[in-house]
């Protein structure tokens, strides 16, 4: 390569917030579309209902979207061909393709070692438990108490941060604790 070609060469680096290559990483990272480039890859261009039936759980916002992103850039081709009901297909392009490689092993290497990360997995929730805050659910579970419980955490929170604010040492009245 010449200078001159080095220099109009645009250089990313993905550790560097700033840099645009972060947001690829972020779509070929998703296992959505890491899971649509091993099926497109293997089996060729696939109907979306194909790929429904191909990749169990994935919902039909999920799929969308993912397939749109794909297209975005330039991972996958969606053709419509005219008929009735319409046809769409969709296929790698051939950047998709050079991916194709990269995540088929990705997805035998968690198929091969997903024992042992269950094992793992395993030993460091006992090693960790009661060390560590359980982590928030993602949405709110229905309890007896409802709303109870979540003043309840919000009185036990403040009520840490009095003990904290004040010290052990220092006076700290049964209303602080309450």
């Amino acid at each position: 390569m010449t200078a001159s070609a080095q220099q109009s060469t645009p250089h990313f680096n993905a550790f560097a917030a700033s840099c645009p290559s972060r947001r690829l990483l972020d779509t070929i990272g998703d296992k959505w579309v890491s899971l649509l480039i091993v099926a497109l890859g293997l089996r060729g261009p696939l109907r979306y209902s194909q790929l429904t039936s191909q990749i169990e759980g994935v919902s039909q916002k999920m799929l969308t979207q993912s397939l749109r992103r794909m297209e975005r850039d330039g991972l996958v081709t969606r053709t419509l061909t005219p008929s009735m009901p319409v046809r769409v297909d969709y296929e790698l392009t051939l950047l998709g393709q050079s991916l194709l490689a990269v995540m088929n092993q990705l997805k035998e290497w968690a198929e091969l070692h997903m024992s042992q990360v269950d094992a793992a997995r395993a030993a460091y929730d006992r090693t960790t438990r009661g060390l560590e805050p359980p982590l928030p659910s993602r949405r709110p579970t229905a309890t007896a108490t409802g709303a109870d419980t979540r003043i309840s955490a919000r009185r036990a929170h403040r009520s840490r941060s009095l003990w904290w604010s004040t010290g052990y040492h220092g006076r700290v009245s049964a209303v602080g604790l309450a």
